[in-house]
């Protein structure tokens, strides 16, 4: 194992250690995560926990990336599939993606491949742990990243958002709609579309973009029975893809002052994690 298996604080921090790795491209990288961390990076090169997985394909890094989401993600940023794109600087020096998605849409982050330099090609899969999609991975290396937040996550922007103003326009959409719009969010595949869907949505309530990334973000925890049940199938899905002696590394990201995993449950997780998960590797 390159990587010991090290505690950091939050996800982010793992950029230097897999930055170095002088290995590059010859690993799949498993992020198991209630988000996918999939940002793109501004102009101004800072790189933070959700943009840094991004910057290390676009760096060389690696490929193949692997998101695990958690069953109970209602919001989760890509919906099970295999993803190919681009990822490649933009005249601004921000990073931009080839994928026409919402998700790179919303945030500004799309490009078509000929406005971009230095692209990085990678293979982005997404998928949770009872409804797997087919990968053929069985003979490469892996590192492995685990946010104690794909057990029990919080939303902390919550905070800082006008609950009562948002009450007011949920409850202005029929729970139909809402649900609609939901599923129509996900079919979103160009520039056009999407200029069409967020018009639908100010035509719906002007306010509800306003907040849109921040308050429709999944919260929810889980039991010790949960837990350890999770934990199990994070081992059959390891095993399944990927043979024990190939890990390059394992971290696991606390993301307790981020405020994305829940303080209280994170003694359990890291107990139960250290317990059933790392002794098998």
């Amino acid at each position: 194992m390159l990587i010991p298996k090290i505690t950091l604080e939050e996800h982010d921090d793992i950029f230097p250690y897999i930055h170095n790795l002088k290995n590059k491209l010859d690993y799949v990288f498993v992020n198991i995560d209630s988000h996918s961390d999939m940002s793109m990076r501004k102009n101004e090169k800072k790189i933070d926990l959700g943009n840094f997985i991004s910057e290390l394909i676009f760096n060389g890094s690696f490929n193949e990336n692997i998101w695990i989401k958690n069953k109970k993600n209602i919001y989760p940023d890509f919906l099970n599939g295999k993803y190919n794109f681009l990822v490649g600087e933009d005249i601004d020096l921000s990073l931009k993606s080839t994928l026409a998605h919402l998700y790179f849409l919303s945030e500004n982050s799309y490009k078509k491949a000929e406005e971009l330099k230095n692209s990085k090609k990678v293979d982005f899969y997404v998928c949770d742990l009872v409804d797997n999609i087919k990968l053929n991975l069985k003979n490469k290396k892996w590192i492995l990243s685990l946010d104690y937040d794909f057990f029990s996550c919080k939303n902390p922007y919550l905070k800082n958002l006008n609950l009562e103003d948002i009450n007011i326009i949920l409850k202005s959409i029929p729970t139909e709609t809402f649900e609609s719009l939901r599923a129509e969010a996900y079919e979103v595949r160009n520039e056009k579309e999407f200029e069409i869907f967020t018009n639908k949505l100010v035509n719906i309530n002007p306010n509800i973009i306003k907040y849109m990334g921040e308050y429709f973000f999944s919260e929810f925890r889980s039991s010790k029975n949960e837990i350890e049940n999770l934990i199990l199938q994070i081992n059959h899905f390891i095993l399944n893809h990927f043979k024990t002696e190939d890990c390059l590394g394992i971290f696991l990201i606390k993301s307790i002052s981020s405020g994305f995993t829940d303080e209280i449950d994170y003694p359990l997780i890291d107990e139960l994690v250290k317990k059933h998960l790392l002794n098998n590797y």
